[in-house]
């Protein structure tokens, strides 16, 4: 019978979590956390040259690797928001069917919860009908030619994200914060990385050689008392 009850309080605390609500100090799930109440600080970020300034939820990792992005690959993070950017040509979304198209995989058999067309970007958000999944996608124009693309997720391994309408509206917060700042620190300038390549020459590419000076033959000093030699005179005809 002490054996029994010793079982059952081990599976009521499994599934207590961290106290009410579970999941420990960011409450939720064990598997999921739930970060929508975390403040949003502003942070700065670049991706391919380009500064810009970004929302994120206070605590969450950056990735060592890429300093517009913020992902762990600690386990404990698995579940956690990941926020992505990247880049992309003005020309290649003119309307919100390739805005979507270049969102997310599979885009047509999504169910977009958000499509708005703005001034300077396009706005996008991508809900799992189980409450699963939160994609969120904006694209803000950096410059004439590109625009700065951030991607806002969170998932679950299994049912409902926690707080589903404050993550939804967390996520959206991050991407929408999102404001291109111009050129990076670290950036070069093209003229300066074109410099920076060493030129090789081709493979068969030699140098060219000087051809030596082509010698005359010498000729014979006429005589001293201008007649002429005997070989002279007998050459002519």
């Amino acid at each position: 019978m002490r054996q029994l009850w010793i079982l059952v309080a081990l599976v009521a605390c499994k599934q207590g979590g961290g106290g009410e609500g579970g999941g420990g100090a960011f409450g939720g799930t064990a598997e999921t956390p739930d970060w929508s109440a975390k403040k949003l600080v502003t942070l700065e970020g670049s991706i391919e040259g380009l500064a810009f300034m970004i929302e994120v939820p206070e605590g969450l990792p950056r990735d060592k690797r890429q300093s517009g992005d913020w992902e762990d690959p600690d386990p404990k993070y698995d579940h956690a928001p990941k926020i992505f950017t990247s880049t992309i040509e003005i020309k290649r979304i003119q309307d919100l069917k390739e805005a979507k198209y270049h969102a997310t995989l599979d885009a047509n058999a999504k169910t977009w919860v958000r499509e708005q067309s703005r001034p300077d970007s396009w706005a996008l958000t991508m809900a799992e009908p189980d409450k699963s999944r939160i994609e969120v996608i904006v694209y803000k124009q950096a410059n004439d030619e590109v625009f700065i693309k951030c991607k806002a997720v969170q998932a679950t391994a299994s049912g409902p994200l926690p707080s589903y309408a404050k993550t939804r509206q967390m996520l959206e917060a991050i991407c929408d914060s999102l404001k291109p700042t111009g050129v990076a620190s670290d950036a070069k300038p093209r003229e300066q990385e074109a410099a920076a390549e060493p030129t090789e020459k081709a493979p068969d590419e030699k140098p060219a050689e000087e051809k030596p000076a082509e010698e005359k033959p010498p000729v014979a000093p006429a005589p001293e008392d201008g007649t002429e030699g005997r070989l002279q005179r007998a050459a002519k005809p």
